[in-house]
């Protein structure tokens, strides 16, 4: 899940990874922001943006990765019990990749999921490399450093987060 990655995707504008445009509003930046603060109240007041943006824009990928990795963030830090929180979380992730399966967000936070709801290790471990795999310049290795480390493979995890916080450091 992106929230191990700063709590948030990483914004984007102009024309998208994969040529196409990318709708970035105020208020999906608002959102991002509103993520990265690591709050309850931050996280649900970026679902209600996120939300917003999806009911604008029905096909916006990158809004129901934003609202996957919001009710991760509600679920990892008991602020909503994962029972509500994480299947939230999936359908938003199985949407955005429904619309754009190369969506790197979505993959993260299924890895997530996989990881610490389903404890399904070969799916989590499938969903981090994906993410890593389509956009490998984002913090995506968060998650996965944590899964590897759970495998025993501790040094290519702290290699991994490493470069992730390079990538993008934890939020003040």
């Amino acid at each position: 899940m992106t929230f191990c990655a700063g709590s948030g995707f990483p914004p984007r504008s102009g024309t998208g990874l994969f040529g196409e445009s990318v709708r970035l509003s105020a208020g999906d930046l608002s959102a991002s922001a509103v993520v990265r603060g690591g709050t309850a109240e931050g996280a649900k007041k970026s679902i209600e943006y996120y939300q917003q943006a999806t009911e604008k824009d029905p096909a916006y990928a990158l809004a129901y990765s934003g609202l996957a990795d919001a009710y991760n963030l509600l679920s990892a830090f008991a602020w909503l019990p994962p029972r509500e929180a994480i299947p939230k979380a999936k359908a938003a992730a199985l949407k955005a990749l429904e619309i754009d399966d190369r969506m790197a967000e979505a993959h993260s936070a299924l890895g997530y999921d996989s990881l610490s709801y389903d404890y399904d290790w070969p799916a989590a471990g499938r969903h981090f490399e994906r993410a890593l795999a389509l956009y490998p310049s984002s913090a995506n290795g968060f998650g996965y450093s944590i899964y590897l480390s759970g495998l025993g493979r501790h040094d290519e995890a702290l290699r991994v987060a490493r470069e992730a916080l390079a990538l993008d450091p934890i939020p003040q």
